[in-house]
């Protein structure tokens, strides 16, 4: 029963834990707590299987039990799913600092120098080494062991170090961010967020900064790539090679992209072919006569991107397609009109003076969110100024949108009016980059700014967290030294128990020393001398007295050591269960004084104040592991003297029965051969001697009995007067004796 009861105060205490641990609503609180619960299941399983669990003031508690293990497992499993939706909210907001990241970008891409194509980037070193990575499905999320080996771009983790096939695999293009967390580190992609964890702090070190080395290094390759493409050719494509090279790294990565340099473009979807991705928009323009054999000198405006056929396309931009192209037509058919309408040409002087003065005066204005539609828009400018201005001229230039970076003039006019557009296209190039410098340097600024703001927010948090260690530091070693103050009193009391216990033995020993001179002094009645076997009966009556009188004093002294010895057993056990108590409690700070340690960075003092915490235990543990020792050596050496005052009653009851059949033997010889007067003698003798052996015993339960604060006002002479007419044995006197006294 007492078992049974034990194992239900262990169940609930930690079910208690698992609350408080939910309640915490941390990471690491739910996991414990989702391990606590699951090492409660079999537990709960057996109790129900046992039969003392089935008794009436055991199943009350049990039914409690299992409504709380219900609860608690119900409540963990809504914390994880708070966990996964504000992770998945956690994740949006990523993606929404991604979009203004890829904006960002394509600000920064255009101050970058074209130059950083051409250079070597320096590859960062691959990545392998032994992590516990977290696992994705079931309540209870534990940490494995695994093997990572990096090969190119992919991350593979393997059961151990020398395996072929691969578990699985992490996209390192994918990669979001990486973050320290507790004693391990995070890394997020658009589709799961990984939590590891490292078997010292080098690791963590190695970890998080080669990963952020990659992540540099390719966001350094894309980049390059992307001005590589823009500058390889005179017409702005690159070369096939390197075209290719960019698509193989740039399809796996949620990087914005675009084809060309110093262009604007939209966030693709992902898995979008780069040749299928539209909307950038050049500011450069060329002039150029046209050789169409339907009108030969006719101005013609055609976009840069003209729609190529692409089987991944969706409805979208085939409808887009189709509205340029019939935009392009229109406007070229009512400039053919407008030509056979003119009659008067102005000078050519003057129109192409006028033309690049209008385009400074109003540049096509194209946002981000509208690239996709920015050639249409600039064709509709084109055709604005066109109408505005009378041209007569039958060999007027024609206008491409083109992503070159450098324009090109090829006119029928003289020189010197080229050279004035080239100014003009020069210095409107030059205010766009100005313009696009200031605003680079004002978003540095901004980063830098929060960059500060949020360095001086962490080394407040640092500081915090090391107050909350110096306290819990305090805490601890306040809790220590009451547990040794009280583990020094208890032994104290053990002490005195123990002197207690000598000095009741000397005592008894002192009892039955007088109890031997009183049976010496007694005078002892002789029988004639005539019979020869009187004095042997006589002396066989003294042992038999004697040796009752030793079997009684022996029963009573093991009755007293044995109590004394629960009573040692009691307090020793109620010792070890608080000192088992205070090193679970012990335990516990150690594992949040780690858990804070590891999430603040591991600081050198942190790590001082554990090993400090760390030797307490040990010293703690010494203790009580010297004190188990001397417990189990109080227990050996009481069950040695039990086993000893045992064998001596068992060789003074054998040799009471010898003498006991001898005694018969010779009463039954004496009754055949003497008168009944004798006998009646006899008889009145052996009553005297049951009497006195009863009041002996009577008076030596009382008197214990009285010791131990039990009522014991009984009169021994009435209650032998009902032992003899009851016919009850003289071996079951001591219990009947004792029913008396409990039954009054």
């Amino acid at each position: 029963m007492s078992s049974v009861r034990a194992q239900f105060a262990e169940v609930q205490e930690q079910l208690n834990q698992v609350h408080s641990l939910v309640d915490s609503n941390t990471p690491s609180d739910l996991n414990k707590a989702a391990t606590i619960l699951k090492s409660l299941l079999p537990v709960y399983k057996d109790l129900s299987g046992n039969e003392e669990s089935k008794r009436p003031e055991n199943l009350e508690i049990l039914k409690e039990i299992k409504s709380r293990l219900t609860e608690e497992t119900q409540r963990v499993m809504n914390k994880k799913e708070e966990a996964k939706s504000l992770q998945l909210q956690q994740q949006q907001q990523q993606q929404q600092q991604l979009q203004q990241q890829q904006q960002q970008q394509i600000l920064e891409s255009t101050t970058r120098n074209r130059q950083a194509s051409q250079q070597e980037l320096p590859k960062p070193q691959m990545l392998c080494g032994y992590l516990k990575k977290q696992g994705d499905k079931g309540l209870v999320r534990s940490f494995k062991k695994r093997w990572f080996q990096q090969r190119d771009t992919k991350l593979f983790y393997y059961e151990k170090e020398g395996d072929s096939e691969p578990y699985g695999l992490v996209n390192l293009p994918d990669m979001i961010s990486v973050k320290t967390v507790d004693s391990g580190f995070e890394l997020a992609t658009p589709s799961r967020v990984y939590i590891f964890q490292v078997f010292k702090p080098s690791d963590l070190t190695y970890w998080t900064e080669g990963l952020k080395e990659f992540k540099k290094y390719y966001q350094s390759l894309q980049n390059s790539q992307k001005f590589g493409s823009g500058s390889g050719s005179p017409g702005g494509m690159s070369s096939s090679g390197s075209h290719s090279d960019f698509r193989k790294n740039t399809e796996s990565s949620p990087q914005p992209l675009n084809s060309s340099t110093g262009g604007i473009n939209t966030t693709p979807q992902r898995g979008t072919p780069i040749k299928d991705r539209r909307g950038t928009v050049s500011g450069g323009t060329e002039y150029s006569h046209s050789s169409s054999s339907t009108a030969p000198d006719s101005p013609t405006l055609s976009s840069s991107y003209a729609p190529s056929p692409s089987s991944g396309l969706n409805s979208q931009d085939e409808e887009l397609k189709r509205r340029e192209n019939e935009i392009i037509r229109k406007h070229q058919e009512k400039l053919k009109q407008e030509e056979q309408d003119q009659q008067q040409p102005p000078s050519q002087s003057e129109q192409i003076q006028s033309q690049p003065s209008q385009q400074q005066q109003q540049p096509p204005q194209i946002s981000p969110q509208n690239s996709r539609h920015g050639s249409t828009n600039y064709s509709q400018q084109q055709q604005q100024q066109q109408q505005q201005q009378p041209t007569s001229q039958q060999s007027s230039p024609q206008v491409i949108i083109s992503n070159n970076n450098s324009p090109r003039f090829e006119s029928s006019q003289p020189n010197h009016h080229g050279s004035n557009n080239n100014v003009n296209l020069e210095s409107f190039r030059q205010s766009i980059e100005d313009e696009l410098n200031k605003k680079f340097m004002k978003e540095k600024q901004d980063l830098m700014e929060f960059e500060i703001k949020k360095r001086l927010e962490i080394e407040s948090e640092i500081k915090k967290l090391q107050l909350q260690l110096d306290q819990t530091k305090a805490d601890n070693e306040e809790k220590h030294n009451k547990s040794s103050g009280d583990l020094k009193k208890k032994k104290e009391e053990i002490d005195e128990l123990e002197a207690q216990v000598n000095i009741i033995t000397k005592r008894n020993q002192e009892m039955d020393i007088k109890i031997k001179e009183l049976e010496s002094s007694r005078p002892v009645e002789t029988f004639p001398h005539e019979f020869l076997w009187t004095e042997e009966v006589n002396s066989r009556d003294l042992k038999i007295s004697s040796q009752s009188k030793r079997i009684i004093e022996l029963e009573e002294q093991l009755k007293l050591k044995d109590n004394a010895v629960t009573v040692i057993k009691r307090e020793n056990e109620m010792l070890r269960q608080e000192t088992e108590k205070k090193d679970k409690y012990i335990n516990e700070l150690l594992e949040k004084g780690g858990g804070t340690s590891g999430g603040s960075g591991v600081h050198g003092g942190n790590t001082m104040a554990d090993n400090k915490i760390k030797e307490s235990m040990v010293a703690h543990q010494t203790q009580n592991a010297f004190l188990l020792q001397e417990i189990q050596r109080l227990e050996t050496q009481s069950q040695f003297k039990l086993d000893i005052k045992i064998q001596q009653i068992e060789e003074l009851e054998n040799q009471l029965e010898q003498q006991l059949y001898q005694f018969h033997r010779f009463r039954e010889a004496i009754i055949g051969t003497m008168s009944n007067e004798y006998c009646d003698k006899i008889e009145r003798e052996n009553l005297e001697i049951k009497k006195e052996y009863f009041q002996t015993l009577g008076v030596s339960i009382k008197l214990h009995r009285v010791k131990e604060g039990y009522f014991a006002n009984i009169d021994i002479n009435s209650l032998f007067e009902r032992v003899i007419k009851e016919n009850v044995h003289y071996r079951n006197w001591p219990e009947w004796i004792s029913n008396q006294f409990k039954q009054a």
